[in-house]
């Protein structure tokens, strides 16, 4: 090997080189063409990201086979299983898990991709640093609320928009292309899988960026948990909010869920993402009337009976569901002995499956 093709070689190996100019790992670069690469290199890693070739270089990190990956981009449905949950509004939710391999090439994503990008201060899910809580303790005791939900959330997150992220990143075309396939299910965002929260929160940067400026500017408090939309102050001008939040959704082709959106004083129960935040934070009395019937049918008929009963068809989800509610009850109201009880009986109930 020449002293260029080996100074080639040290640098692939060095740097994980995207394709910018459609290159493939080759000992035939000029050095012209490693600096750019570098320079590309440079660009993606300094978005905390990490730099990828090539499809191949995809499938070498992961540990997962090239055919399998081009598999998915071409018919992602085959990857996923998909089933039904129950909606607190009625209805049910549509959830589409990947899976294993699938679920694994997710997963590098999100740690290697996704997570190193910020998400905007405003944004209160889908990451460590906050929770529910934290978003409802920002509009605690408020004159006013005023809360919107957008439609069909995941769904509504497009592969161009999620295409447009990766690129953004620095990732080429082509990578751009496969990643926004990977991470999508019929032209949206699968509810189920673990990177559609964390790509949620960042096509919602710029959202969220002018809505906490217009907050700022008339006084209020803002924040955004995945789909639910939340202000709150005094003197809040219901028309003027509604039309710049859709004015704003409109650029990311989203819109609001009319039926959803709510204005609610301090003499009316306020609640924001399932939190009543009047004075004391507590999770809502139709919230505890749901989990306790839950769980006496449960403690009665068993895991197995009562999903029969309602027509769930994943028991274990269904259990897995519900002490996640109750963790949640009990995380927002720890001193409740309730919800404490609960939660004792459905791990027993989980032991015995």
């Amino acid at each position: 090997m020449d002293e260029e093709s080996m100074l080639s070689y040290d640098l692939i190996v060095t740097y994980p080189l995207p394709v910018a100019m459609n290159y493939e790992f080759s000992n035939d670069l000029s050095l012209d063409d490693i600096e750019s690469l570098i320079v590309y290199c440079k660009l993606i890693q300094s978005a905390g990201a990490v730099a990828l070739v090539s499809e191949r270089d995809l499938s070498l990190r992961t540990g997962l086979n090239l055919e399998f990956i081009y598999g998915v981009t071409n018919d992602p449905a085959k990857f996923y299983r998909r089933f039904y949950i129950a909606k607190k509004s009625g209805g049910s939710r549509l959830i589409s898990e990947p899976l294993p391999n699938l679920k694994n090439l997710h997963s590098w994503i999100l740690k290697n991709i996704l997570d190193p990008i910020p998400v905007h201060v405003a944004s209160k899910a889908y990451h460590r640093r906050t929770t529910i809580k934290d978003n409802a303790k920002l509009h605690r005791g408020q004159e006013s609320v005023v809360t919107f939900d957008i439609q069909d959330f995941f769904q509504s997150i497009s592969v161009k928009l999620v295409y447009q992220l990766f690129f953004d990143i620095g990732y080429t075309r082509k990578l751009s292309t496969v990643l926004s396939r990977i991470c999508t299910l019929d032209g949206g965002l699968p509810q189920g899988a673990p990177t559609s929260g964390a790509i949620s929160n960042r096509v919602m940067f710029s959202f969220d960026q002018s809505m906490m400026k217009f907050s700022r500017d008339r006084g209020l408090r803002y924040s955004r948990y995945a789909d639910d939309i939340t202000f709150s102050g005094k003197n809040v001008n219901l028309f003027e909010i509604s039309s710049a939040v859709r004015s704003e959704l409109s650029v990311l082709n989203l819109k609001i869920n009319n039926k959803k959106s709510r204005v609610l004083s301090a003499s009316n129960r306020q609640i924001v993402t399932g939190v009543i935040v009047n004075k004391k934070i507590n999770v809502s009395r139709e919230f505890r009337l749901n989990v306790r019937q839950a769980c006496y049918y449960i403690n009665r008929y068993g895991i197995h009976g009562h999903a029969r009963v309602i027509g769930f068809t994943e028991p274990r989800f269904l259990l897995e569901h519900l002490i996640g509610q109750v963790s949640h009850w009990r995380f927002i109201d720890p001193k409740s002995t309730e919800a404490q009880r609960y939660h004792k009986m459905l791990l027993a109930e989980r032991a015995r499956l």
